[in-house]
């Protein structure tokens, strides 16, 4: 591939490029390195119950933010010449964020939020009916533990299989923007409906919940459900407005679409560290 190939639409040698990727990584060092661990760390070791489906789903991000910041770690500000950029996206460190960011991460976040939604439909059900609820199934526990690991996987191994093919032939396209792309038709069509069928399932059963609490009369069960259903509601939004994003950005770069998504490690840690009971663990002086 020749280097003519690669677009500059990112310049690493201009000042507003340079804050924009100083902006990028610290969102996801910040976020998704360092307080969604302790987010996850608290719901595993302090005294703060929650369904481990929380913590799993949470700590989905932890992953993301370590492929997003993978340039930093290859020293990105270095490579602020066609040649030195070229020889950068042919790197592992390019290769191996190309394959596994782009594509395989929109999947995983769509069936992360719909799992998130998926047990608040079972804990609201359980709550509204007066049949005792039954324990969950491992089996069925375990399923939806790895649903969102499941859906990366997927996507990763056909984004790698079809980069390799593509340099193989001749004719794989990696864009170097804040991070390193694969571009490929076919992945990406698969990609947006996937997500897109996801998502629209998981609005459908959002609005199923809201139907049901809206009829419910309040309590303390109630009022934890709706809390819940609230958070999970403001991050399938957020995501959303994500996605909207990056496909507008296909037809017109900007670096916005990437820098919101990048903002999501941190919207999740305010949505769930919120609660009294995670703030109260913090403070364990008092």
């Amino acid at each position: 591939m020749h280097l003519s190939n690669f677009p500059r639409e990112f310049h690493v040698d201009s000042t507003q490029g340079h804050q924009t990727l100083i902006a990028f990584i610290v969102l996801h060092t910040v976020a998704g390195l360092v307080l969604l661990p302790i987010l996850c760390a608290t719901f595993a070791f302090a005294r703060v119950k929650r369904h481990p489906i929380l913590p799993v789903m949470s700590s989905c991000l932890v992953p993301v933010s370590f492929l997003g910041t993978l340039l930093f770690y290859a020293d990105r500000t270095l490579y602020d010449t066609p040649l030195s950029m070229g020889l950068l996206v042919h790197s592992p460190v390019c290769l191996t964020q190309a394959a596994l960011l782009y594509h395989p991460v929109p999947p995983m976040m769509a069936v992360a939020i719909a799992v998130l939604l998926l047990h608040l439909w079972n804990t609201v059900r359980d709550a509204t009916t007066s049949v005792e609820a039954e324990k969950p199934k491992p089996w069925k526990l375990t399923s939806l533990l790895l649903a969102p690991f499941v859906a990366f996987v997927v996507f990763a191994l056909a984004s790698t299989l079809m980069m390799a093919n593509d340099f193989a032939n001749g004719r794989a396209v990696i864009k170097l923007r804040l991070y390193c792309k694969f571009e490929h038709n076919g992945i990406a069509i698969v990609r947006a409906v996937f997500t897109g069928l996801v998502l629209v399932v998981t609005a459908c059963c959002a609005g199923r919940i809201s139907m049901r609490l809206f009829h419910l009369s309040p309590g303390m069960e109630n009022a934890a459900a709706r809390a819940a259903l609230f958070r999970v509601t403001i991050l399938f939004a957020y995501v959303v407005l994500g996605i909207v994003l990056c496909v507008v950005s296909v037809f017109s770069f900007s670096p916005i679409a990437d820098l919101y998504l990048a903002t999501i490690p941190m919207v999740v840690f305010l949505l769930f560290a919120s609660p009294k009971d995670v703030l109260k663990a913090w403070c364990f002086w008092k």
